[in-house]
Protein backbone atom coordinates (compact mmCIF):
# COMPACT_ATOMS: atom_id res chain seq x y z
CA UNK A 1 0.00 0.00 0.00
CA UNK A 2 3.15 2.59 1.07
CA UNK A 3 4.39 2.23 -2.92
CA UNK A 4 1.23 1.99 -4.13
CA UNK A 5 0.45 5.62 -2.11
CA UNK A 6 3.97 6.64 -3.29
CA UNK A 7 2.87 6.48 -6.86
CA UNK A 8 -0.53 8.42 -6.36
CA UNK A 9 1.59 11.80 -4.53
CA UNK A 10 4.00 11.58 -7.43
CA UNK A 11 1.78 11.21 -10.57
CA UNK A 12 -1.50 13.32 -9.34
CA UNK A 13 -1.40 17.19 -10.46
CA UNK A 14 -4.22 18.57 -8.73
CA UNK A 15 -3.72 20.58 -5.82
CA UNK A 16 -4.21 19.21 -2.22
CA UNK A 17 -4.87 21.86 -0.17
CA UNK A 18 -7.79 21.09 1.85
CA UNK A 19 -9.13 24.91 3.50
CA UNK A 20 -8.88 27.27 1.02
CA UNK A 21 -10.34 26.13 -2.39
CA UNK A 22 -13.80 25.16 -1.97
CA UNK A 23 -13.60 24.16 -6.17
CA UNK A 24 -11.09 21.19 -5.05
CA UNK A 25 -13.72 19.58 -2.04
CA UNK A 26 -17.02 19.93 -3.78
CA UNK A 27 -17.65 17.43 -6.43
CA UNK A 28 -19.16 20.15 -9.38
CA UNK A 29 -16.84 23.58 -7.79
CA UNK A 30 -18.79 26.24 -5.53
CA UNK A 31 -21.44 28.36 -6.79
CA UNK A 32 -23.71 31.26 -5.15
CA UNK A 33 -27.14 31.78 -5.28
CA UNK A 34 -26.88 35.19 -3.52
CA UNK A 35 -27.00 34.17 0.14
CA UNK A 36 -24.83 36.06 2.18
CA UNK A 37 -24.30 34.11 5.62
CA UNK A 38 -23.74 30.31 6.39
CA UNK A 39 -24.97 30.02 9.29
CA UNK A 40 -28.62 29.68 10.59
CA UNK A 41 -30.89 32.82 10.92
CA UNK A 42 -34.21 31.34 12.02
CA UNK A 43 -35.71 34.01 10.25
CA UNK A 44 -38.88 33.63 7.53
CA UNK A 45 -37.40 34.14 3.90
CA UNK A 46 -39.10 34.26 0.64
CA UNK A 47 -41.31 30.70 0.18
CA UNK A 48 -40.38 28.74 -3.07
CA UNK A 49 -44.05 28.36 -3.31
CA UNK A 50 -46.50 31.14 -3.39
CA UNK A 51 -48.87 29.00 -1.14
CA UNK A 52 -48.17 26.47 1.94
CA UNK A 53 -49.23 24.08 0.86
CA UNK A 54 -49.29 24.59 -2.51
CA UNK A 55 -50.84 21.98 -5.10
CA UNK A 56 -50.07 21.53 -8.52
CA UNK A 57 -51.81 19.33 -11.10
CA UNK A 58 -51.13 17.27 -14.04
CA UNK A 59 -51.23 14.28 -15.10
CA UNK A 60 -47.46 13.96 -16.78
CA UNK A 61 -45.26 11.72 -16.55
CA UNK A 62 -42.25 13.84 -16.42
CA UNK A 63 -43.04 16.50 -14.05
CA UNK A 64 -40.91 19.45 -12.33
CA UNK A 65 -41.04 19.40 -8.83
CA UNK A 66 -38.73 22.53 -7.68
CA UNK A 67 -38.08 25.03 -10.87
CA UNK A 68 -35.19 26.53 -8.65
CA UNK A 69 -31.68 24.67 -7.55
CA UNK A 70 -31.84 22.01 -4.98
CA UNK A 71 -28.89 20.52 -3.51
CA UNK A 72 -30.34 17.12 -2.51
CA UNK A 73 -33.27 15.10 -1.84
CA UNK A 74 -34.60 12.25 0.24
CA UNK A 75 -37.25 10.02 -1.23
CA UNK A 76 -39.86 7.50 1.26
CA UNK A 77 -42.35 5.79 1.18
CA UNK A 78 -46.33 6.36 0.73
CA UNK A 79 -48.18 8.36 3.04
CA UNK A 80 -51.65 8.06 4.08
CA UNK A 81 -53.55 11.27 3.08
CA UNK A 82 -56.68 10.46 1.73
CA UNK A 83 -57.30 13.10 -0.38
CA UNK A 84 -54.33 11.79 -2.15
CA UNK A 85 -54.45 8.61 -4.45
CA UNK A 86 -51.14 6.37 -4.15
CA UNK A 87 -49.14 9.23 -2.80
CA UNK A 88 -45.00 9.27 -2.63
CA UNK A 89 -43.62 11.81 -0.17
CA UNK A 90 -39.94 13.54 -1.46
CA UNK A 91 -38.27 15.93 0.69
CA UNK A 92 -35.77 18.28 -0.64
CA UNK A 93 -33.42 21.89 0.23
CA UNK A 94 -33.75 24.86 -1.56
CA UNK A 95 -30.42 25.77 -2.21
CA UNK A 96 -30.54 29.64 -1.77
CA UNK A 97 -32.11 29.59 1.56
CA UNK A 98 -31.74 26.14 2.54
CA UNK A 99 -34.89 25.54 3.59
CA UNK A 100 -37.02 22.07 3.47
CA UNK A 101 -39.77 21.57 1.23
CA UNK A 102 -42.26 18.30 1.27
CA UNK A 103 -44.22 16.95 -1.91
CA UNK A 104 -46.78 14.22 -1.34
CA UNK A 105 -46.91 12.91 -5.16
CA UNK A 106 -49.72 11.36 -6.93
CA UNK A 107 -50.40 10.65 -10.84
CA UNK A 108 -52.26 13.48 -11.11
CA UNK A 109 -51.50 15.79 -8.33
CA UNK A 110 -48.56 16.94 -6.66
CA UNK A 111 -48.87 19.26 -2.83
CA UNK A 112 -45.55 20.81 -1.91
CA UNK A 113 -45.40 22.15 1.44
CA UNK A 114 -42.79 24.03 3.35
CA UNK A 115 -41.54 22.56 6.44
CA UNK A 116 -38.89 24.70 7.65
CA UNK A 117 -37.67 28.22 7.72
CA UNK A 118 -33.84 28.13 8.54
CA UNK A 119 -31.58 29.85 6.22
CA UNK A 120 -29.13 28.19 5.59
CA UNK A 121 -28.07 29.62 1.96
CA UNK A 122 -25.85 27.88 -0.71
CA UNK A 123 -24.96 24.30 0.61
CA UNK A 124 -23.25 22.80 -1.99
CA UNK A 125 -23.16 18.97 -0.23
CA UNK A 126 -27.00 18.36 1.51
CA UNK A 127 -26.19 15.31 3.67
CA UNK A 128 -29.89 13.69 4.77
CA UNK A 129 -29.97 11.02 7.66
CA UNK A 130 -32.43 9.86 10.38
CA UNK A 131 -35.18 8.68 7.99
CA UNK A 132 -35.18 12.22 5.77
CA UNK A 133 -35.25 14.31 9.35
CA UNK A 134 -31.60 15.52 10.15
CA UNK A 135 -29.56 17.48 7.69
CA UNK A 136 -26.00 18.00 7.65
CA UNK A 137 -25.53 21.44 5.51
CA UNK A 138 -22.08 21.87 3.49
CA UNK A 139 -21.37 25.33 2.93
CA UNK A 140 -18.05 26.98 1.52
CA UNK A 141 -17.62 30.05 4.10
CA UNK A 142 -15.87 32.52 1.50
CA UNK A 143 -15.13 34.83 4.61
CA UNK A 144 -12.46 32.14 6.01
CA UNK A 145 -12.20 30.22 3.10
CA UNK A 146 -13.36 26.66 5.41
CA UNK A 147 -16.02 24.29 4.63
CA UNK A 148 -18.60 24.49 7.20
CA UNK A 149 -20.72 21.31 8.27
CA UNK A 150 -23.98 22.70 9.88
CA UNK A 151 -26.40 19.69 11.19
CA UNK A 152 -29.83 20.43 12.37
CA UNK A 153 -33.20 18.44 12.62
CA UNK A 154 -36.79 19.00 11.86
CA UNK A 155 -39.02 18.74 15.47
CA UNK A 156 -41.35 16.04 16.04
CA UNK A 157 -44.29 15.44 14.14
CA UNK A 158 -47.18 15.77 15.84
CA UNK A 159 -50.13 13.31 15.99
CA UNK A 160 -53.63 14.34 16.09
CA UNK A 161 -54.72 12.28 19.16
CA UNK A 162 -58.57 12.42 18.68
CA UNK A 163 -61.17 13.28 16.37
CA UNK A 164 -59.55 10.85 14.27
CA UNK A 165 -63.07 9.48 12.49
CA UNK A 166 -66.05 10.71 11.04
CA UNK A 167 -69.29 9.50 13.05
CA UNK A 168 -72.12 8.58 11.02
CA UNK A 169 -74.14 6.22 13.22
CA UNK A 170 -76.03 6.63 16.45
CA UNK A 171 -74.89 4.89 19.60
CA UNK A 172 -76.24 4.14 23.22
CA UNK A 173 -75.73 2.65 26.33
CA UNK A 174 -74.29 -1.45 25.60
CA UNK A 175 -73.31 -0.17 21.86
CA UNK A 176 -69.51 -1.86 21.29
CA UNK A 177 -67.22 -1.18 18.48
CA UNK A 178 -64.87 1.11 16.77
CA UNK A 179 -66.69 4.23 17.18
CA UNK A 180 -67.97 3.88 20.73
CA UNK A 181 -64.07 3.71 21.63
CA UNK A 182 -63.52 6.63 19.03
CA UNK A 183 -65.83 8.58 21.15
CA UNK A 184 -64.62 7.82 24.67
CA UNK A 185 -61.19 9.32 22.89
CA UNK A 186 -62.82 12.27 22.30
CA UNK A 187 -64.59 12.80 25.89
CA UNK A 188 -62.00 12.19 27.32
CA UNK A 189 -59.68 15.12 25.46
CA UNK A 190 -62.93 17.50 25.33
CA UNK A 191 -64.06 17.20 29.08
CA UNK A 192 -60.61 15.93 30.20
CA UNK A 193 -61.91 12.36 31.71
CA UNK A 194 -60.47 9.31 32.54
CA UNK A 195 -62.86 6.97 31.02
CA UNK A 196 -61.54 3.11 29.92
CA UNK A 197 -60.80 3.51 25.99
CA UNK A 198 -62.88 0.22 25.83
CA UNK A 199 -64.93 -0.02 23.38
CA UNK A 200 -68.22 -0.36 25.51
CA UNK A 201 -70.72 2.10 25.59
CA UNK A 202 -71.37 2.27 29.84
CA UNK A 203 -72.87 3.96 32.44
CA UNK A 204 -69.90 6.12 32.85
CA UNK A 205 -69.95 7.12 28.88
CA UNK A 206 -73.38 8.11 29.31
CA UNK A 207 -73.14 10.27 31.94
CA UNK A 208 -70.22 11.56 29.91
CA UNK A 209 -72.28 12.02 26.80
CA UNK A 210 -74.54 14.16 29.12
CA UNK A 211 -71.76 16.54 30.41
CA UNK A 212 -70.74 16.86 27.00
CA UNK A 213 -74.40 17.46 25.29
CA UNK A 214 -75.44 20.49 28.24
CA UNK A 215 -72.02 21.77 27.21
CA UNK A 216 -72.83 22.23 23.32
CA UNK A 217 -76.58 22.92 24.07
CA UNK A 218 -78.12 19.92 23.30
CA UNK A 219 -80.59 17.60 25.30
CA UNK A 220 -78.99 15.81 27.73
CA UNK A 221 -80.38 12.21 27.14
CA UNK A 222 -76.65 10.87 27.06
CA UNK A 223 -77.69 8.74 23.51
CA UNK A 224 -74.90 9.67 21.09
CA UNK A 225 -77.79 10.85 18.47
CA UNK A 226 -78.10 12.79 15.37
CA UNK A 227 -77.75 15.86 16.78
CA UNK A 228 -74.71 15.10 19.27
CA UNK A 229 -72.79 13.34 16.63
CA UNK A 230 -73.61 16.34 13.91
CA UNK A 231 -72.31 18.45 16.73
CA UNK A 232 -69.42 16.49 17.53
CA UNK A 233 -68.27 16.09 14.08
CA UNK A 234 -68.77 20.01 13.20
CA UNK A 235 -66.40 20.34 16.11
CA UNK A 236 -63.81 17.87 15.01
CA UNK A 237 -64.04 19.59 11.24
CA UNK A 238 -62.61 22.97 12.98
CA UNK A 239 -60.36 21.25 15.29
CA UNK A 240 -58.52 19.01 12.11
CA UNK A 241 -58.37 22.40 9.99
CA UNK A 242 -56.63 24.23 12.64
CA UNK A 243 -54.39 21.38 13.52
CA UNK A 244 -53.21 20.75 9.83
CA UNK A 245 -53.00 24.74 9.28
CA UNK A 246 -50.35 24.77 12.42
CA UNK A 247 -48.35 21.35 10.84
CA UNK A 248 -48.41 23.56 7.12
CA UNK A 249 -46.63 26.58 9.19
CA UNK A 250 -42.65 26.30 8.45
CA UNK A 251 -40.93 25.79 11.86
CA UNK A 252 -37.21 26.08 13.13
CA UNK A 253 -34.52 23.33 12.67
CA UNK A 254 -33.96 22.06 16.09
CA UNK A 255 -30.51 20.89 17.51
CA UNK A 256 -28.75 22.91 15.40
CA UNK A 257 -24.85 22.79 15.66
CA UNK A 258 -21.50 22.48 13.93
CA UNK A 259 -19.56 19.28 12.52
CA UNK A 260 -15.84 19.51 13.02
CA UNK A 261 -14.61 22.38 10.69
CA UNK A 262 -13.30 21.75 7.23
CA UNK A 263 -14.13 18.23 6.54
CA UNK A 264 -13.34 17.47 3.18
CA UNK A 265 -15.72 14.74 1.78
CA UNK A 266 -17.87 12.01 3.63
CA UNK A 267 -20.69 9.84 3.00
CA UNK A 268 -24.25 8.89 5.23
CA UNK A 269 -24.91 5.49 6.39
CA UNK A 270 -27.16 3.52 4.29
CA UNK A 271 -29.49 3.60 7.95
CA UNK A 272 -29.44 7.08 8.00
CA UNK A 273 -27.85 6.67 11.48
CA UNK A 274 -23.86 7.28 11.48
CA UNK A 275 -21.87 9.57 8.79
CA UNK A 276 -18.61 8.93 8.19
CA UNK A 277 -15.93 11.86 7.40
CA UNK A 278 -12.79 13.20 6.20
CA UNK A 279 -10.93 15.99 8.07
CA UNK A 280 -6.90 16.74 7.33
CA UNK A 281 -4.43 16.10 9.64
CA UNK A 282 -0.13 17.06 10.33
CA UNK A 283 0.29 13.46 8.00
CA UNK A 284 -2.61 13.45 5.42
CA UNK A 285 -6.45 12.84 6.46
CA UNK A 286 -8.20 10.98 9.48
CA UNK A 287 -11.82 8.95 9.07
CA UNK A 288 -13.76 9.88 11.32
CA UNK A 289 -17.30 7.37 12.18
CA UNK A 290 -20.03 9.79 14.18
CA UNK A 291 -23.88 9.87 14.89
CA UNK A 292 -25.81 11.97 12.48
CA UNK A 293 -26.23 14.92 14.47
CA UNK A 294 -22.13 14.92 14.92
CA UNK A 295 -22.00 12.99 18.37
CA UNK A 296 -19.74 10.42 19.56
CA UNK A 297 -16.85 10.55 16.98
CA UNK A 298 -13.75 8.17 16.83
CA UNK A 299 -11.10 7.78 14.40
CA UNK A 300 -11.34 4.84 12.09
CA UNK A 301 -9.09 5.19 9.58
CA UNK A 302 -5.74 7.20 8.39
CA UNK A 303 -4.08 7.97 5.39
CA UNK A 304 -1.12 10.17 4.26
CA UNK A 305 -3.11 10.82 0.76
CA UNK A 306 -5.90 13.15 1.29
CA UNK A 307 -8.07 13.13 -2.03
CA UNK A 308 -10.48 10.47 -0.99
CA UNK A 309 -14.51 10.12 -2.61
CA UNK A 310 -15.99 8.04 0.01
CA UNK A 311 -19.18 5.47 -0.62
CA UNK A 312 -20.72 4.37 2.25
CA UNK A 313 -21.87 0.98 1.27
CA UNK A 314 -23.46 -1.02 3.97
CA UNK A 315 -23.17 -1.56 7.56
CA UNK A 316 -19.33 -2.54 7.61
CA UNK A 317 -18.11 -1.73 4.41
CA UNK A 318 -17.06 1.94 3.21
CA UNK A 319 -15.85 2.32 -0.64
CA UNK A 320 -12.77 4.79 -1.00
CA UNK A 321 -11.90 5.87 -4.07
CA UNK A 322 -9.42 8.05 -4.90
CA UNK A 323 -10.80 11.57 -6.51
CA UNK A 324 -10.77 11.22 -10.49
CA UNK A 325 -8.63 12.72 -12.93
CA UNK A 326 -7.46 11.83 -16.57
CA UNK A 327 -4.24 12.58 -15.38
CA UNK A 328 -3.71 10.47 -12.51
CA UNK A 329 -4.27 6.17 -12.07
CA UNK A 330 -7.15 5.88 -9.78
CA UNK A 331 -7.33 3.23 -7.24
CA UNK A 332 -10.49 1.79 -4.73
CA UNK A 333 -9.90 0.10 -1.17
CA UNK A 334 -12.58 -1.19 0.83
CA UNK A 335 -12.43 -0.21 4.51
CA UNK A 336 -14.12 -2.63 7.02
CA UNK A 337 -15.73 0.01 9.63
CA UNK A 338 -15.52 -2.69 12.07
CA UNK A 339 -11.70 -3.80 12.23
CA UNK A 340 -10.18 -1.14 10.01
CA UNK A 341 -8.93 -3.28 7.56
CA UNK A 342 -8.14 -1.38 4.40
CA UNK A 343 -7.97 -3.85 1.53
CA UNK A 344 -7.28 -3.08 -2.03
CA UNK A 345 -10.21 -3.75 -5.28
CA UNK A 346 -9.10 -1.69 -7.77
CA UNK A 347 -6.15 -0.64 -9.89
CA UNK A 348 -4.13 1.72 -11.28
CA UNK A 349 -6.89 2.20 -13.08
CA UNK A 350 -6.39 5.64 -15.35
CA UNK A 351 -9.71 8.14 -14.24
CA UNK A 352 -11.33 5.75 -12.08
CA UNK A 353 -14.63 6.72 -10.79
CA UNK A 354 -16.99 4.01 -9.25
CA UNK A 355 -20.48 3.34 -7.76
CA UNK A 356 -20.16 -0.25 -5.63
CA UNK A 357 -23.64 -2.32 -5.43
CA UNK A 358 -25.57 -2.25 -1.49
CA UNK A 359 -23.79 -5.67 -1.13
CA UNK A 360 -20.48 -5.38 -2.04
CA UNK A 361 -19.78 -7.42 -4.68
CA UNK A 362 -20.06 -5.53 -7.95
CA UNK A 363 -18.40 -2.55 -9.35
CA UNK A 364 -19.71 0.00 -11.90
CA UNK A 365 -16.45 1.54 -12.87
CA UNK A 366 -15.79 4.36 -15.65
CA UNK A 367 -11.90 5.17 -16.81
CA UNK A 368 -10.72 7.75 -18.73
CA UNK A 369 -9.43 7.26 -22.31
CA UNK A 370 -7.69 9.90 -24.53
CA UNK A 371 -10.81 11.56 -25.54
CA UNK A 372 -13.19 10.23 -23.84
CA UNK A 373 -14.29 7.11 -21.11
CA UNK A 374 -15.49 3.53 -20.91
CA UNK A 375 -17.99 1.98 -18.68
CA UNK A 376 -17.98 -1.10 -16.75
CA UNK A 377 -18.68 -3.91 -14.61
CA UNK A 378 -16.54 -5.51 -11.63
CA UNK A 379 -17.21 -8.61 -9.86
CA UNK A 380 -15.48 -8.40 -6.49
CA UNK A 381 -16.03 -12.23 -5.99
CA UNK A 382 -14.80 -13.69 -9.31
CA UNK A 383 -12.53 -10.47 -10.43
CA UNK A 384 -14.09 -10.87 -13.60
CA UNK A 385 -14.46 -7.38 -15.49
CA UNK A 386 -17.50 -6.98 -18.16
CA UNK A 387 -17.43 -4.08 -20.62
CA UNK A 388 -20.87 -2.22 -20.99
CA UNK A 389 -22.82 -0.73 -24.31
CA UNK A 390 -24.23 1.72 -22.83
CA UNK A 391 -21.37 4.52 -21.76
CA UNK A 392 -21.58 6.73 -18.66
CA UNK A 393 -20.03 8.09 -15.35
CA UNK A 394 -20.91 5.84 -11.90
CA UNK A 395 -21.89 9.61 -10.58
CA UNK A 396 -24.91 9.66 -12.66
CA UNK A 397 -25.94 6.19 -11.60
CA UNK A 398 -28.15 4.55 -8.50
CA UNK A 399 -28.60 0.85 -7.66
CA UNK A 400 -31.81 0.12 -7.31
CA UNK A 401 -30.57 -3.60 -6.10
CA UNK A 402 -28.00 -5.31 -6.26
CA UNK A 403 -28.16 -6.41 -9.77
CA UNK A 404 -29.58 -3.41 -11.36
CA UNK A 405 -28.48 -0.10 -11.74
CA UNK A 406 -30.64 3.22 -13.26
CA UNK A 407 -28.45 5.38 -14.80
CA UNK A 408 -28.44 8.86 -16.56
CA UNK A 409 -26.86 7.80 -20.16
CA UNK A 410 -25.54 10.66 -22.60
CA UNK A 411 -26.90 10.45 -26.29
CA UNK A 412 -23.61 11.31 -27.58
CA UNK A 413 -20.20 11.85 -25.33
CA UNK A 414 -18.53 15.01 -27.22
CA UNK A 415 -14.42 14.22 -27.14
CA UNK A 416 -12.60 15.92 -24.05
CA UNK A 417 -10.84 15.61 -21.05
CA UNK A 418 -12.81 12.95 -18.67
CA UNK A 419 -13.98 13.20 -16.13
CA UNK A 420 -12.45 16.50 -15.54
CA UNK A 421 -14.57 18.33 -18.09
CA UNK A 422 -18.03 17.29 -16.76
CA UNK A 423 -17.17 17.79 -13.04
CA UNK A 424 -15.61 21.60 -14.01
CA UNK A 425 -18.87 22.07 -16.29
CA UNK A 426 -16.91 22.96 -19.17
CA UNK A 427 -19.01 19.87 -21.21
CA UNK A 428 -22.45 18.63 -20.13
CA UNK A 429 -24.55 15.69 -21.69
CA UNK A 430 -28.31 15.24 -22.33
CA UNK A 431 -29.04 11.94 -20.87
CA UNK A 432 -31.57 9.31 -21.29
CA UNK A 433 -32.39 7.38 -18.26
CA UNK A 434 -31.52 3.35 -18.29
CA UNK A 435 -31.64 0.49 -16.65
CA UNK A 436 -28.86 -2.28 -16.54
CA UNK A 437 -29.05 -5.81 -15.45
CA UNK A 438 -25.80 -6.46 -14.50
CA UNK A 439 -26.56 -9.83 -14.01
CA UNK A 440 -28.15 -10.46 -17.34
CA UNK A 441 -26.75 -7.75 -19.31
CA UNK A 442 -30.50 -6.75 -20.35
CA UNK A 443 -30.85 -3.04 -20.45
CA UNK A 444 -34.00 -0.85 -20.60
CA UNK A 445 -34.45 2.85 -21.80
CA UNK A 446 -36.34 4.08 -19.43
CA UNK A 447 -37.06 7.77 -20.51
CA UNK A 448 -36.09 9.48 -23.68
CA UNK A 449 -36.98 13.12 -22.71
CA UNK A 450 -37.92 16.01 -25.02
CA UNK A 451 -35.44 18.11 -23.45
CA UNK A 452 -32.01 18.44 -22.45
CA UNK A 453 -31.02 16.92 -18.59
CA UNK A 454 -27.64 16.21 -17.12
CA UNK A 455 -28.52 13.94 -14.61
CA UNK A 456 -27.14 13.48 -11.17
CA UNK A 457 -28.74 12.23 -7.74
CA UNK A 458 -30.39 9.94 -9.84
CA UNK A 459 -32.93 7.42 -7.20
CA UNK A 460 -36.13 5.65 -7.25
CA UNK A 461 -38.75 5.71 -4.24
CA UNK A 462 -38.98 2.96 -2.52
CA UNK A 463 -42.25 1.55 -3.84
CA UNK A 464 -40.61 1.68 -7.15
CA UNK A 465 -43.11 4.19 -8.62
CA UNK A 466 -41.39 6.90 -9.35
CA UNK A 467 -37.60 8.15 -10.44
CA UNK A 468 -35.94 10.98 -9.24
CA UNK A 469 -33.06 13.30 -10.87
CA UNK A 470 -31.83 16.90 -10.20
CA UNK A 471 -30.30 18.55 -14.01
CA UNK A 472 -26.77 19.65 -13.06
CA UNK A 473 -27.28 22.38 -15.31
CA UNK A 474 -29.34 24.23 -13.12
CA UNK A 475 -30.37 22.35 -10.10
CA UNK A 476 -33.77 21.93 -10.87
CA UNK A 477 -35.48 18.93 -9.19
CA UNK A 478 -37.47 16.12 -11.46
CA UNK A 479 -39.87 13.50 -11.21
CA UNK A 480 -40.53 10.14 -13.95
CA UNK A 481 -43.82 8.10 -13.08
CA UNK A 482 -42.99 4.50 -13.40
CA UNK A 483 -45.81 3.22 -13.37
Amino acid sequence: IAIIIGILLMKRSSNQNNSTQGKNLFPYGTTSTGGTSNSPSGQQGTVPTPQNPLQLAGADRLRELANYPVTDYFASSSTQNPAIAQPDMIRWNTKQTGFIIDAEISPTVIVETQKSKTSVPDAEEFWIGNMGNTFIYRTFNRNNNSIDSLTGSLPSSETLSYCTTTFNTNLKQGSKGSDVKALQVYVNQKLHLGLAMDGVYGSGLVKAVKALQKSMQLAQTGVFDVATRGAVNDDCGTIITAFNAQQSTPQNLTNVGFLTSNIVRGSVSPDGTQVFFLIPTIGGVAGIISNIDGSNQHTVWNSPLTEWRPQWVNGTTIAMTTLASREADGYLYFLDTKTGNFQKVLGPTRGLTTLVSPDGKTVMVSQSTDSGITTGFYNTTTGVYRNSDLVTLPEKCFWSSNTVVTCGIPQTIPSGVYPDDWYQGTQSFSDNLWSIDTVSGATTDILNPSQSFDMIHIRTSPDGNYAYFINKTDGTLWSYRLK
